[in-house]
């Protein structure tokens, strides 16, 4: 990247200084030559330059064929099933098209399938999993194609890290390696022509010659307008604003604005939902009980992460949609960005030449605003303006610049949101949501705070039924929560112990990663033996068991009880 803005530097000294010799040129032999004159003798001096210019070489690659390397050293250490499919495929281009439809092969044993009956359930779960990976894979791409920095095999192998991350986080549903491989080259598929276009767009974007081409007729404009002497002011002042002061502007807004959005969430009324980890997961308990459809608490239950950022987004795009906030919010950043740009052009000392008063301003910026180089080198270049006077055109320019920005603002808020390279809803979700892990038997997510933790664990678990769990024998939905049934002497049975019965005192030796203190006084909260209770049936039915044998007491609980539990 170095020596591709060495060369650019280069064509444009070069450029610049034929340039002048052909101005004094005709100034010494034609004086009155007219616009057609000089154009025919900038053209003659264009071609002629442009000859003599060192070419850079600038392979593109084949990107598609790095990301393949790299998906090869991901699954390496997987079983010889997965190496013979992997030596089928020659051509990533050919994977990622259309939508990536979870198979019946993907479920881990025809035994579990068949003993536990949830077969059609569980391609349902796996299938939001895998679409709400892949859009967070598109998303990752999309942001990597707006920073315009060209591939590199760290981006497919982050790729590679989220896909496994998730994986991980739901262990709990065991896809087998026929799923992870399917979904690994669907992502790789779209990913790879996704970087190739990345690698290429920078090939060209950063081609000198063509950079170089993309200026000729400002370098002819220029040329004649010093021929003739004309005063260049509010034309380069326009060029400044429009080519470097707006896109600044513009990449700003998007990288700071999902942040302020997110920081201003945790003001007000809003604070009682994100101003903590306990306090949003009772946000979210509440509505869920205020709404009360069944529907929604497995779509909790099931797709935990996927419905807290939905409820997240919501409340974002609600809040915002209100009293012209998000305007309000938007203006405000933009006037505290103009104010410091104005600041700067009054400060600039005037008695320099352009190049200086331009370096000068941008220098005085770059905390704030990440000014192109290249076009600010144009900009300052062929010109014998008076300083001070450019400096009121600017502010002239910076004017209308505003009022046309402002008047685009008008948008709808959602539109805006996939615009930002923070996401406000993204931020907040990492602030309130925690690891994201939930407890293998009855799915209420960790509890512990910071990424670093190095157990999972809850204050209160959830009846068990909740997480699918029923007596092996009855077929009956579980009422007991895991503190009590760690401490007694049952067992239980899953994938993850191969179908065989496992002591819960033991299920540490299962579950390592997570901390189920022995505690067998310990009930479950009335929200959840209310929810349990009045869905009883309708949970039964969903997860293909038979309705549990709810305690008497639970039945005397409340719709207001439930909710007092979460205070």
């Amino acid at each position: 990247m170095i020596k591709v803005e060495r060369i650019n530097e280069t064509y444009m000294d070069t450029m610049e200084e034929k340039v002048l010799d052909l101005l004094k040129d005709c100034r010494k032999n034609l004086s009155h030559l007219s616009d057609t004159a000089l154009d025919k003798a900038f053209e003659k001096m264009w071609q002629k330059t442009v000859k003599t210019l060192p070419i850079l070489d600038q392979r593109t690659q084949n990107i598609m064929s790095r990301v393949l390397q790299q998906l090869r050293k991901n699954l390496d250490d997987r079983g010889s099933s997965v190496a013979q499919r992997l030596a089928t495929v020659n051509d990533l281009n050919t994977y990622g098209h259309g939508k990536f439809v979870v198979s019946k092969g993907n479920i881990v044993s025809a035994f579990f399938k068949n003993l536990v009956g949830q077969h059609d359930k569980q391609i349902k779960r796996d299938q939001l999993i895998a679409d709400n990976l892949i859009n967070d894979c598109r998303q990752y791409t999309r942001k990597k194609r707006e920073s315009r920095d060209d591939y590199d095999d760290t981006y497919i192998r982050e790729v590679l890290n989220m896909i496994d991350d998730k994986l991980k986080a739901h262990e709990d549903l065991k896809q087998n390696e026929e799923f992870e491989v399917s979904l690994k080259l669907h992502i790789c598929g779209f990913a790879s022509r996704d970087f190739q276009e990345i690698h290429n767009q920078f090939i060209l974007d950063n081609d000198p010659l063509k950079a170089l081409e993309k200026h000729k007729e400002t370098y002819r404009s220029d040329f004649i307008d010093l021929f003739h002497e004309r005063d260049q002011c509010q034309k380069k002042a326009d060029e400044f604003t429009k080519t470097c002061l707006k896109p600044a502007i513009e990449k700003y807004r998007s990288k700071v604005l999902g942040r302020q959005m997110a920081d201003k969430m945790l003001l007000g009324e809003n604070s009682q939902v994100f101003g903590s980890r306990i306090l949003f997961q009772n946000s979210v308990l509440k509505s869920l009980i205020e709404e009360f459809h069944f529907n929604r608490y497995v779509d909790f239950i099931e797709f935990y992460e996927v419905f807290v950022k939905d409820f997240i987004l919501d409340k974002v795009v609600k809040y915002f949609s209100a009293e012209k906030r998000m305007l309000q919010l938007e203006e405000k950043l933009m006037d505290v960005v103009i104010s410091e740009i104005n600041q700067a052009i009054e400060n600039t000392e005037k008695n320099q030449d352009m190049k200086g008063f331009i370096q000068n301003i941008c220098s005085k910026l770059k905390h704030r605003l990440d000014l192109p180089k290249d076009a600010v080198d144009r900009i300052s270049s062929l010109t014998n303006m008076n300083t001070k006077k450019i400096a009121e055109c600017l502010k002239c320019s910076l004017k209308e610049m505003v009022t046309s920005m402002k008047a685009s603002l008008q948008r709808d808020i959602k539109s805006k949101l996939k615009n930002l390279q923070e996401k406000p809803e993204d931020v907040l979700f990492k602030r309130v949501h925690g690891c994201g892990k939930q407890c293998p038997f009855c799915k209420a997510p960790c509890e512990a705070t910071g990424e670093a933790h190095s157990k999972h664990f809850l204050s209160i678990h959830r009846p068990q039924g909740l997480g699918h769990y029923r007596n092996f024998f009855s077929g009956k939905l579980v009422t007991d929560i895991c503190t009590s049934l760690v401490h007694s002497n049952n067992s239980f049975i899953c994938k993850d112990t191969k179908m065989w019965g496992h002591p819960y005192k033991k299920y540490s030796e299962i579950y390592p990663d997570w901390r189920i203190d022995q505690d067998s006084s310990v009930e479950a909260s009335a929200y959840w033996k209310y929810v349990m209770t009045h869905f009883n049936e309708k949970f039964a039915e969903e997860y293909d068991a038979e309705p549990a044998n709810i305690p008497s007491a639970w039945t005397d609980i409340s719709k207001s009880q439930a909710e007092e539990s979460l205070k």
